[in-house]
């Protein structure tokens, strides 16, 4: 774990690979790690510890990703919406929605990125309105987002036949 506070980006991208293998008995050790970093204001651990969450799956610590949507960390709030898209938590979804409305271009596309992950119907009206964004790379990510609203309800259709 404490191969996260580490300063080198490529000793924190192995330690979140060696993290995720651990799997869900992983979970409590990274979140207090996390807790910690956002106490002594080490964003960069932090961030790096929210990615590390996502990528092992435990939909039980949503509740702690949701809140650091909020962080005033820009990076920090990116890789939370990130990990719950991976995870395809749906109580997320009114959070998300809300990001496709901050200013920082990195956030909206992240909340896209989600979005699209969990496909919730209850998203697509949000992203047909940033199919306008100022930010290039946000109106790919919706469009994206939104291709894989048609991939999802084909696959039901196709389902349910």
């Amino acid at each position: 774990m404490e191969a996260l506070r580490d300063p080198s980006f490529k000793v924190k991208a192995e330690a979140v690979r060696a993290i995720v293998t651990l799997g869900e008995q992983a979970t409590g050790p990274v979140i207090r790690l996390l807790n910690d970093a956002i106490d002594e204001g080490d964003n960069l651990t932090a961030r790096y510890a929210a990615k590390a969450l996502g990528l092992i799956g435990d939909r039980s610590i949503s509740s702690v990703l949701v809140e650091l949507l909020k962080s005033d960390d820009k990076f920090v709030a990116c890789e939370s919406a990130l990990a719950l898209g991976r995870l395809g938590e749906p109580k997320a979804v009114p959070d998300l929605i809300a990001l496709l409305e901050e200013p920082n271009a990195n956030i909206r596309f992240a909340a896209a990125e989600a979005l699209g992950q969990i496909c919730d119907p209850i998203a697509r009206e949000a992203l047909h309105r940033r199919l306008s964004d100022d930010d290039e790379g946000v109106r790919a990510k919706v469009r994206w987002a939104l291709s894989r609203f048609k991939k999802v309800g084909a696959r039901a259709t196709a389902t349910a036949n």
